[in-house]
């Protein structure tokens, strides 16, 4: 794994912040002077990774100074290629981590992450940081891949050592320890061969109490023996009061399933009953209110406007109908007066103009013989003539048919206002209900209305009868739980007595079958009681026979076989501790020819390039003490070695631990200065070193500024905090730049 991205936010001296991209070469340095800031962010890394155990570390790294927040992150590379972030906040001890699939990141956790908690969160939390960075706990990863100022001296602690012989609670060493001390308390044995003085311990010590009193209870077997037929008798009154009294219980046991069963029976048919009542009155109800909303539904859709007109509306249907009918008569006869008024002409009075014609001729006659023939015949045809015109002109009624005819109009025009008016009054009166159509078709329509009406009225005074709803819903469902109940108590009583299912529904049967265990019942009863009276008497016997034997046999007889069962218990705990040690021993036997041995080899491999091919071999000890070999076979021991080459020894043994430890996951290695006591060829040969840790990233921080020759890579913190001087209030940012 590599660390690709620091980035934190209120942490020490870092109160406005810092962003670090760190190389992706093998060494990146962190330089800076004293107070700097390297350490802090080693501690970042640290912090961010596992948390603070404690809260007084915790408060050191926050700031005093005004910060916006007191938080970091650390994007990781894995060993796959893929990446991960993972943020913490320190203030509340809350992390997230991030897991990037093609161009997306997506939260894979967000949740508590307390170093101190044991919540499913922080579980999840630990156990996705091992798949990151391969351990879980903060201290072993600083054992390991940390290495500060004056620390490579320090040997391989306790946990670390435990860890690699594959134990997280106490040593190999420990734990053989503990095994023999407590084969030792349990026996005097010795099966390794070593010979012993010790006392009894608790295994002899329990096989001789056993044996003194089984002789005591060989005693009392003696002394019971006499007493034995009496025990035989009362054993056999015993099993017979027993078999009587089962034999009993049995038979009212079976009375009581009759009995039970009798009154489920009748409950049962009860609660049928009450269920089908409460759940006939239900659907009623359902129905009547259904048909309600259905009659409300028609009502509203169609026929609401209905709802303002009163009883009456019949009766006004009626009257608009004569009115209609009346206004209908005299449109037409107003309009057939207007038409006989339009086509109205006078008609000539010919007989009258005839009779005064004649009259005129006649005058003319009589004028003929004084005037003469001519005036006269001219007097006679212009008189007959002229009063023949006249006459036709009079006598004719024109104007006084006209006169008819307009009076008759202006009355029957005045009888259609009426009966308008008298309409518009009755379509008022029923709410303008009478305007919107035929009066026949509106007046069947508003018999639907009031039939309607009238069912739903009907239809809520038989819901009123009924009852409350709440009430009738309460019903039906107690008594179906009570039908219910007495369903599941019948199927209960059968199931413990199957029998009653052949004879459910004869009830003769049945009644026979209980008088028959009522009469064996009372004969048991009867027979118990006797077999009470002797065997009582029989117990006395034996226990005036038996006054003088001061022996509890039984008591003593299960004494003695707790005892032996204790004796083999402890005798099966002395054999399985001796195969757990046998087993352990060749557990260590292993582990010294396999791991170990393995480690050794890494360990030598590392540091044979670091001295120069000067020491051939490293070999550690199964308390991870390490010995040097040389060509000529010549062992040293660390105390031995100068103070730097002790330094490069244990660094060795730090690189190929972390491999070790971290399931074969490239652990990034943390410098602080470590290389203060190296000379210079120490120094070029730790460089070569580092330089071989081809898969492992390096972090080397320190103040001294020859190591800028090391890399190329260098993360200037004087450099950045002089730039950020600009403007105080904006974040430092670290790149890893090329010298």
């Amino acid at each position: 794994m590599r660390i690709e991205r620091l980035k934190i936010n209120g942490f020490g001296s870092f109160n406005r912040g810092i962003e670090i991209d760190f190389s992706n070469d093998r060494l990146s340095l962190v330089i800076g002077r004293n107070e700097a800031g390297k350490s802090t962010i080693m501690s970042a890394i640290f912090g961010i990774l596992f948390g603070f155990k404690d809260n007084n570390l915790k408060n050191k790294f926050e700031p005093w100074d005004r910060h916006d927040d007191y938080s970091g992150e650390v994007e990781i590379r894995k060993e796959d290629g893929s990446l991960v972030i993972i943020r913490r906040d320190f203030s509340d001890n809350t992390a997230e981590v991030l897991e990037k699939s093609g161009e997306q990141w997506t939260s894979v956790f967000l949740g508590s992450a307390n170093p101190r908690g044991h919540t499913d969160e922080d579980i999840e939390f630990y156990q996705r940081l091992e798949q990151a960075v391969g351990f879980q706990d903060e201290a072993v990863f600083r054992g390991t891949v940390f290495v500060g100022q004056s620390a490579l001296q320090t040997s391989i602690t306790d946990q670390i050592r435990k860890l690699v012989s594959g134990s997280t609670s106490t040593d190999f060493k420990g734990v053989l320890h503990d095994l023999h001390a407590k084969f030792s308390e349990l026996t005097m044995e010795n099966p390794w061969g070593q010979t012993s003085k010790a006392k009894p311990r608790k295994l002899e010590k329990l096989k001789t109490g056993v044996e003194t009193k089984i002789a005591r209870l060989e005693e009392a077997r003696v002394n019971f023996l006499q007493t034995m037929t009496l025990e035989q008798e009362v054993k056999k009154l015993e099993e017979k009061q027993t078999d009587n009294q089962d034999k009993l219980k049995s038979d009212q046991k079976t009375l009581t399933h009759f009995e039970r069963f009798c009154k489920l029976v009748k409950d049962r048919e009860a609660a049928k009953i009450r269920f089908d009542e409460s759940d006939k009155r239900r659907s009623t109800y359902i129905e009547m209110k259904n048909g309600v909303l259905t009659i409300d539904k028609e009502i509203k859709s169609e026929l609401s406007h209905f709802t303002k007109v009163g009883d009456s509306f019949p009766e006004l249907v009626t009257r608009l109908k004569a009115e209609t009918e009346e206004l209908e008569s005299e449109e037409l006869f107003c309009s057939r007066d207007k038409d006989l008024l339009r086509h109205l002409k006078p008609q000539p009075n010919n007989k009258l103009g005839a009779i005064l014609g004649l009259g005129g001729i006649a005058v003319g006659a009589l004028t003929m013989q004084s005037l003469g023939p001519t005036v006269g015949g001219v007097l006679m045809a212009v008189g007959g003539l002229g009063l023949f015109f006249g006459g036709r002109m009079l006598g004719t009624g024109f104007r006084e048919r006209k006169e008819e005819l307009e009076n008759s109009i202006k009355e029957r025009t005045a009888q259609v206002r009426k009966r308008n008016t008298s309409i518009e009054s009755l379509i008022a009166q029923s709410n303008g209900v009478l305007g919107r159509g035929d009066p026949d078709q509106i007046l069947e329509r508003y018999r639907r209305f009031k039939n309607l009406m009238e069912e739903r009225r009907e239809r809520i005074s038989g819901m009123k009868v009924l009852g409350d709803w709440g009430e009738i819903d309460s019903t039906y469902q107690r008594t179906a739980e009570e039908n219910l109940r007495c369903n599941g108590l019948m199927e209960l009583v059968l199931e413990d007595a199957p029998f009653l299912s052949a004879m459910a529904e004869d009830k003769m049967a049945i009644a026979t079958n209980m008088e028959e265990l009522k009469r064996r019942i009372d004969f048991l009863a009867e027979e118990i009681e006797v077999t009470r009276e002797v065997l009582t008497d029989a117990k006395i016997s034996l226990a005036q026979a038996s006054a003088d034997v001061d022996y509890d046999l039984p008591a003593l007889e299960e004494s003695v076989l707790t005892e032996g069962r204790q004796v083999r218990r402890l005798e099966d705990e002395r054999d399985a501790l001796r195969i757990v040690i046998d087993t352990l021993d060749e557990c260590v036997t292993e582990f010294q020819e396999g791991d170990l041995t393995k480690l050794s080899e890494e360990v030598s491999e590392i540091f044979r390039g670091i001295t120069s091919n000067r020491y051939t071999r490293v070999t550690l000890s199964p308390n991870m003490e390490p010995m040097l070999t040389k060509y000529d076979n010549t062992h040293i021991q660390p105390d031995d070695l100068s103070q730097g080459t002790q330094d490069q020894l244990y660094f060795a043994m730090r690189v190929a631990i972390a491999r070790h430890l971290s399931k074969q996951v490239s652990l990034p290695f943390f410098l602080d200065d470590p290389f203060v006591n190296f000379d210079r060829e120490r120094l070029d040969v730790t460089k070569e070193m580092l330089d071989s840790l081809n898969d492992h990233q390096i972090v080397l921080v320190t103040c001294d500024r020859d190591y800028e020759a090391w890399t190329d890579k260098v993360l200037d913190l004087d450099t950045a905090r002089a730039e950020a001087m600009a403007d105080p209030n904006v974040a430092l940012r670290l790149s890893a730049n090329s010298n």
